[in-house]
This record gives structure tokens, C-alpha cells and sequence, in this order.
């Protein structure tokens, strides 16, 4: 089957997003079906070729649409692009849609899941949605107060539960959605890409624990926290490093600890934004890496592609259990798990990791990169997608 592959990522490998759809079109590969993408954003500049009006990546023929990323001018202009966004994938997607057996769309908004879903009744076409996130509602400006609120809310309640495939990223939404042809997918890797064997030096050697922080923090994230469980531990005289990737110090100035935070430039490192590839090899120069997070419905709908990382670099984690990450990692072995996700909590996690000897985190680190191999792989997921394609529904 012809695949569209389409949505708000940033094609090639411009976020996470990006990498979710790319390794779940490599498993439809597998598959012999031909996958196309739209993407609503992306750069250019790493695709293989250029051919016949479209780039290509790992194989992959690709388009952006230029939906987000955009200037749209005045406070009413972007409210506007806001509901509409997806009108320009929907304009591109009309010249091919005699081409297209199947549409999947990555965390699709209401107006393009709505138009999506009457193109695709009308043309025959399997519709399926790709579900990744649920927003909290002060995620939007004005808060639950405001209509970007009001309509995603009622995108994920009453429009989502109208599509009859869903590729989906937890077993919460699998719960919420269960009267769908569902497939559950954690966000995958390919074990073969270079990212993960082509490694370089980006630190030197730290003769202690050093633990590291890789992503882009929303609230959900709570770095704030971490950075108060690493400071009580520095000023207590435990030897340990905090590596943050991705941002930068000037980027938390705004919090209550910052004064606390710089006062151990040595001990809590800025190393700023990364390309995505570059990511492994600051977990190869790592012992550990760390997620904490509010168990909320965000939090458990969604699933962190930093544990996927982690497990795939062979670096153990710190966490507290939100989402499937009970289905993933066990205390002691491949990472600790954290109570809750209080600063005082990580502090005590912290005291008792420097205590490791060098062996135990060595053979942590073993068993963390057979979970990811065996569980973020996405060869590891054929058999199922196939079972998913070939229940698909109009």
C-alpha cells in the first residue's frame, strides 16, 4: 500500500517527533508498503537527495508543507493559523490523493483531523491517527479559559474518538480509546543508525558519578526540582556532575534556584542546544541519565523519548513511574526509581548512587542497553503492525 505520512513534526530530524514518524514508517517498509511524508516543518539541508520536485531521506520521499515555523503576523492571524493549521499539507495531499491507500496523521489537530477524515471517506482511503500527547490546558495562551484549550480538549474527547485506527504512544490513551483498531508503540530507534556507533568526545573524563539531562523542559520536566536535589547534594560535599543538554543557563535564570545553580560551575554543566545526533554521545560520556515528572494526565499519556535514549546509549535512569515506564524499567537494575519527584527524594537517590562501585554501574549499564534493544528497537515491532494494517477500518 501507498502511505501519506503526515502532521507537525519537523522532517528530517528537526525534534523527536521527526524520529517517532521515521522509525514507524521503517517498520511499513518492512512491511513492503511505500511510505511518503508531509511535514509540516523541517529543514532540508540533511535530506540525501533532491529528485523529481521532492527530498528524500533514508530512503524516504518528503515534502514540508510550512505549516508551523511560520510568521503570521497579528495576535488574530495566529489564533486563525492556530485552528487551521494542517491547510497547507491539506492542499499538497489533494494533487496525490489518488495515489494514497492510507493517511496517518501525527497528533492531528480537530480541523485536519475533520477534513482528513471526509477526504478519506471519500476517496476510500484508511485514516489513522498517530497519538502521542495530551496537552494540559495552560499549555495555551489564556489557559482552560481560552478556545485553543476549549477545541483541544474537545479534539482529543469527542473528534479523536471518531478515528478507527490509532497508532498510539501509552497504554492510558490505548485505555481511553478503546473501542479502536489500536496499535501501542513507545517511541522507537533504529538500533543501526550511525547516531549510535559513530560517538564522539564532547566532555572530558569526570572521575566521579556524572548523571545527565538531555531534552528540551516543559513544566512537565521539573528540572527545577532536579536542579535543588543536585545542589543540596553538592553543598553536603557529595562528589558527583549534572550535564543539562539542551539548554542553556541564560534559559533558567527565571527560576527560584538559579543563584544556587550557578555557584558549582564545575559541578553543573550547560552544554546548550544539540543536534539530535550528537545526543549519544553525550550519554556515552555519562554513568546516568534523569527524567522526573508530575504524575498527571500529561505525563501519563505521553511517553518520554529520553528513556528511550537512555535505555539505547546503555545508560541507566532516574525516575519516578509515570506512564508505561513500570513496563520498562526495574529498580536496581536499569535504573532507580524514584517515590515521587520531590527535590528531598532526589537528594537521597543521588547520596546512595555515589555509593555504587564502578562494577555495579557497569553491569546497570549493560542491562539498560539490552532493555533498549529489546524493547525500543523497532524491528521488534513488525509482527504487531502487521496484525494493526491488516485490520484497518473505514
Amino acid at each position: 500500500m501507498n502511505i501519506l505520512y503526515t502532521g507537525a513534526f519537523r522532517f528530517p530530524i528537526g525534534d523527536a517527533a521527526s524520529q517517532r514518524v521515521l522509525n514507524n514508517a521503517k517498520i511499513l517498509r518492512e512491511l513492503g508498503h511505500e511510505v511518503t511524508f508531509i511535514s509540516f516543518g523541517g529543514n532540508t539541508q540533511d535530506a540525501d537527495k533532491y529528485q523529481d520536485g521532492a527530498y528524500y531521506y533514508q530512503g524516504f520521499k518528503f515534502i514540508i508543507s510550512e505549516d508551523i515555523d511560520v510568521r503570521v503576523g497579528n495576535s488574530f492571524k495566529r489564533l486563525l493559523n492556530f485552528f487551521l493549521t494542517g491547510k497547507n499539507s491539506l492542499r499538497i495531499l489533494k494533487k496525490k490523493i489518488q495515489e494514497i491507500d492510507v493517511i496517518i496523521a501525527y497528533n492531528p489537530p480537530m480541523y485536519f483531523t475533520s477534513r482528513l477524515m471526509r477526504t478519506c471517506k471519500k476517496n476510500g482511503i484508511y485514516f489513522v491517527s498517530d497519538v502521542t500527547e495530551w496537552f494540559d490546558s495552560n499549555e495555551f495562551p489564556g489557559g482552560k479559559f481560552a478556545p485553543p484549550a476549549w477545541v483541544n480538549n474537545l479534539n482529543m474527547k469527542l473528534t479523536q474518538r471518531r478515528v478507527k485506527n490509532k497508532i498510539l504512544i501509552s497504554s492510558y490513551l490505548n485505555s481511553f480509546y478503546n473501542s479502536s483498531n489500536n496499535i501501542v508503540l513507545p517511541p522507537l530507534v533504529d538500533s543501526t543508525d550511525p547516531k549510535w556507533s559513530e560517538l564522539t568526545r564532547v566532555l572530558p573524563d569526570f572521575d566521579g558519578v556524572r548523571i545527565v539531562y538531555a531534552g528540551t523542559p516543559a513544566k512537565k520536566d521539573l528540572l527545577e526540582n532536579i536542579f535543588e536535589g543536585v545542589y543540596s547534594c553538592l553543598k553536603k560535599g557529595i562528589y558527583l556532575q549534572f550535564v543539562v543538554v539542551g539548554v542553556s543557563s541564560e534559559e533558567i535564570a527565571h527560576y527560584t534556584n538559579y543563584k544556587k545553580v550557578m555557584s558549582f560551575p564545575d559541578n553543573i554543566i550547560f552544554c546548550g542546544r544539540i543536534k539530535q545526533t550528537e545526543v549519544p554521545s553525550y550519554y556515552n560520556v555519562s554513568d546516568f541519565s534523569i527524567i522526573v515528572r508530575e504524575n498527571s494526565r500529561k505525563s501519563m499519556a505521553g511517553f518520554p523519548t529520553k528513556l528511550v535514549e537512555s535505555m539505547m546509549a546503555g545508560r541507566p535512569i532516574l525516575l519516578n513511574y509515570t506512564s508505561d515506564m513500570d513496563k520498562y524499567i526495574i529498580d536496581g537494575q536499569n535504573g532507580f526509581i524514584l517515590p515521587n519527584w520531590t527535590s528531598l527524594e532526589l537528594q537521597k537517590m543521588l547520596s546512595r548512587l555515589v555509593k555504587l562501585s564502578r562494577d555495579d554501574i557497569e553491569e546497570m549499564k549493560t542491562k539498560a542497553l539490552q532493555c533498549g534493544l529489546e524493547k525500543f528497537n523497532y524491528r521488534a515491532y513488525i509482527n504487531q503492525m502487521e496484525v494493526f494494517i491488516n485490520n484497518l477500518k473505514f
